[in-house]
């Protein structure tokens, strides 16, 4: 049975899903990380990378890990573990169309908590570097379908002096009745600016019908939006929260509450149990695992690499 398979790894304040499509196409939504750099040490420990265990792209002749590396906007805290992610794990498309106005960007509006000057220098470096000339039919991401279907798009356009959480890429997931969900940091100002738009017709249907919604801005109140909930037409079964214990890193990153009234009552099994979680957080959960088959079977597993994560680290 073909399989979308999902891991929102724990890596504190930042961002990072990797994903594993039925057609074994690789991808990984933003890659931020802690200190311990979790997300390029799992992928090598697991042998996900160009050397050892290449994606096979037709008619490619360069090596890669991941056919698409995504990067929901280019804030410090989902661009941490870019240089060990570009240089060893490599990848074949990048995600984000950032090459059109990276240079505008003030890189202090990037590393804004001066935390991730290197990896933003190099997150720029790689934009500017990038020359991959896309090719749909080489696009395994694209070949996913059926049984997956991936939308990808960003709603608003980047403009001097904004708000880059508001350049976040959405990208859904839709398998076996269910859609999976990424809206990177996205705002609730950001939200009611998009319905304000042309485009506010195609955004409902794009976000409609969320089953799984990976919450936006590490569960802060600022992304709180009753407008994207309104669009989903639907109450979601589950909602992700990428977050931490709370600190001065991630002020105001504690309203879960607000998704748990908003999601479904129905239970999902977790770790093998039937389970109204409602809401997952990797604070509490730590590495989170969804497995949807398409035969609309749906299975979680929370602290998914306990047996093995202090070995890889320690690799």
């Amino acid at each position: 049975m073909s399989k979308l398979k999902l891991w929102f790894l724990d890596v504190g304040h930042g961002d990072c899903t990797y994903i594993s499509l039925p057609n074994d196409a690789r991808m990984m939504i933003d890659c931020g990380c802690s200190d311990d750099h979790w997300p390029s040490k799992m992928l090598n420990y697991y042998k996900i990378n160009k050397l050892v265990n290449p994606v096979n792209i037709p008619g490619e002749e360069f090596k890669y890990g991941l056919d698409k590396l995504v990067i929901t906007h280019p804030h410090g805290d989902h661009i941490s573990d870019i240089e060990t992610i570009h240089d060893e794990i490599g990848f074949c498309w990048l995600c984000g169309a950032y090459r059109e106005f990276i240079e505008k960007i003030p890189m202090e509006k990037m590393d804004f908590r001066k935390r991730n000057e290197k990896s933003v220098k190099k997150f720029i470096t790689v934009v500017k570097n990038y020359t991959g000339k896309y090719d749909e039919k080489k696009d395994r991401t694209i070949l996913a379908n059926p049984p997956c279907s991936i939308q990808q798009r960003r709603f608003i356009n980047y403009e001097e002096g904004m708000d880059l959480n508001e350049l976040s890429w959405f990208s859904s997931f839709s398998i076996g009745g269910y859609k999976v969900l990424f809206t990177g940091d996205m705002t609730a100002a950001g939200i009611k600016k998009i319905l304000a738009l042309d485009s506010a017709e195609y955004f409902n249907k794009f976000v409609s019908g969320t089953t799984i919604l990976k919450v936006p801005h590490h569960g802060r109140e600022n992304g709180c939006s009753q407008e994207l909930f309104d669009a989903f037409g639907g109450q979601p079964l589950l909602c992700i929260v990428s977050d931490e214990v709370l600190s001065e890193k991630n002020e105001g990153t504690s309203a879960t509450q607000w998704y748990y009234d908003r999601t479904s009552e129905e239970e999902v099994l977790i770790n093998g149990i039937k389970k109204n979680r409602r809401v997952l957080t990797t604070r509490s959960d730590k590495d989170i695992y969804v497995e949807i088959d398409e035969d609309g079977t749906l299975a979680v597993a929370t602290n998914c690499f306990a047996n093995d994560k202090e070995t890889i680290l320690n690799n």
